[in-house]
């Protein structure tokens, strides 16, 4: 299956870029573009299948990497043979929770905690807001690696919780999370207290749509309030917008079903991060199309 991948063409603009060797620009174009790399930019790919498809040397490949490694272009776990390609995130970012979540579930069970710790930071400089979908595995051997530093392998040998890892693969086997108790009525209350849809009584099909939000998108109860607080402000604030007003939701559908032609739930515009956005750009927009606020000088328009 074909694999779209965004490639900023500010990379020719980029000094670091261009003050590499043309090995070590083939090298990175093929990390960057090949069928090995995902949303996150780390990823899994071994020698032998990068010196048959540039074709490359052993000793021209570790220069050309090298070469990579030292301009911060990538990083790479030798003992896993894991490439991290730095930055990526910052011009090619996640564009929705479910788009992250889809990321995080592709690296979540690479073996060693020593790229995770530094995939984690480029997330926190480039897109925050989805940190709270990274996985409870992938924390873990963040916080692995950096008891045993950063340099230091995970070992399949070792444990963690004093549970035994037993994969052959080498793929750390760690203990599920006990799923917390959910506070139904606790999110039926709130949600009645905001101008929406106003319920009689807490249904089963209302409790299986709380439940679904709080699995895909790794929520807890005060999160899915403070959505469907959000969700009652932008009612509000839209109500004079005609055919592009926000129409109020069903807990039902609000929190379980999906957004039309997307996988997202319809909640997931409301979460941390991504309701602030828009609530930024909305402003933005208001301002310029009443008139009250200036295009800035050589500004030719505003994106929603």
């Amino acid at each position: 299956m074909s694999r779209y991948t965004r490639v900023d063409s500010l990379i020719w603009n980029s000094s670091r870029f261009l003050d590499l060797s043309i090995e070590a620009k083939a090298l990175y174009i093929y990390y960057l573009t090949g069928t090995h790399n995902n949303s996150c930019g780390m990823f899994p790919v071994k020698d032998r299948y990068t010196k048959v498809d540039l074709p490359m040397s052993e000793k021209d490949l570790q220069n050309n990497r090298f070469e990579l490694i030292d301009k911060k272009m990538i990083e790479y776990d030798a003992d896993n043979n894991i490439v991290l390609i730095l930055n990526q995130l910052k011009f090619s970012a996640f564009q929705n929770p479910s788009q992250a979540i889809g990321g995080f579930k592709q690296i979540e069970f690479f073996t060693g905690g020593k790229l995770y710790q530094i995939l984690r930071d480029e997330i926190q400089k480039h897109c925050p807001q989805y940190l709270v979908h990274f996985p409870n595995t992938v924390l873990t051997q963040c916080k692995d690696s950096v008891e045993r530093g950063v340099d230091t392998p995970v070992n399949v040998n070792d444990s963690v919780n004093g549970i035994d890892n037993v994969n052959v693969n080498g793929i750390k086997d760690v203990p599920k999370p006990k799923k917390p108790k959910v506070n139904y009525p606790s999110i039926y209350e709130h949600y009645l207290s905001l101008p929406l849809v106003k319920h009689e009584v807490l249904t089963g099909d209302m409790k299986k749509a709380i439940s679904k939000a709080l699995e895909q998108y790794n929520k807890n109860d005060e999160l899915l309030k403070r959505m469907a607080t959000r969700h009652a402000e932008k009612v509000e604030l839209t109500k004079d917008d005609g055919q592009y007003k926000t129409n109020k939701r069903s807990l039902t559908d609000f929190y379980g079903q999906k957004k039309y032609e997307s996988t997202a739930l319809i909640c997931s515009d409301y979460d941390d991060g991504v309701y602030e956005q828009w609530y930024k750009n909305y402003k933005e927009k208001k301002g310029k199309t009443n008139g009250t606020e200036k295009y800035k000088a050589g500004e030719s328009g505003w994106d929603m």
